[in-house]
């Protein structure tokens, strides 16, 4: 139970005698400084965590999940679509999601809820389902224009950038668009081809139930 302790202290161990023996840390000051900048990068992510929290927490009692899984699978069994071409809907859909959340754990606390026990119910495996997702979070995250290494991106670009150049969010989409349909279309044959196969995804874990 104190694991997070014991490696908050060693790094911190760690990191006061680096800065030390670099000159770099002069007093307790610098060291409140350098804590203080480390939480610059996951200040955003404090800020969701809160109501992204609540929502969870009311989601999960609601047991809208439950209600909208169980619909969900008897339209599907209604719609007769199973098996790969449920798969491919379900990544595409994922792909849509990635635009507008681009927390990877985030849209998988939202997604998996619903949709693995729906996917469950119509002889698609937990794995299968996840694999899926993986496909879209991998190849979609490097044109969402919410991305937050997006500004990151463009102060490298501003660098090299030509002169009279003008660089914005468009800029980095245009520019990755090509690897990342490539990437998507790439995984999702890969994905496609290894199912026909029909070989397990891991040890004793196949793509159906």
């Amino acid at each position: 139970s104190s694991i997070l302790f014991l490696l908050f202290s060693f790094f911190m161990l760690v990191g006061i005698a680096y800065g030390k023996t670099t000159g770099s840390v002069k007093s307790g000051a610098d060291v409140a400084k350098f804590l203080q900048k480390g939480l610059v990068g996951v200040s955003g992510f404090l800020v969701v965590c809160l109501p992204a929290s609540m929502f969870i927490t009311w989601f999960g009692k609601s047991n809208i999940s439950t209600i909208i899984a169980i619909k969900g699978a008897e339209a599907l069994q209604h719609m007769n679509i199973s098996g790969i071409p449920l798969l491919l809907l379900f990544i595409l859909l994922c792909g849509v999601v990635n635009i507008f959340i681009t927390s990877g754990t985030t849209k998988w606390m939202l997604l998996a809820p619903v949709f693995v026990p729906m996917l469950a119910m119509v002889g698609i495996s937990p794995a299968a389902a996840q694999m899926g997702y993986r496909i879209s979070d991998s190849a979609i995250d490097m044109i969402t224009p919410l991305s937050a290494y997006i500004p990151v991106i463009l102060g490298m670009m501003e660098k090299y950038k030509n002169k009279g150049q003008e660089l914005g969010i468009g800029t980095v989409i245009s520019l990755s668009m090509p690897y990342s349909l490539l990437i998507y279309v790439f995984w999702i044959l890969f994905y496609v081809t290894w199912l026909l196969i029909g070989l397990p995804l891991g040890p004793g874990v196949s793509a159906s139930m």
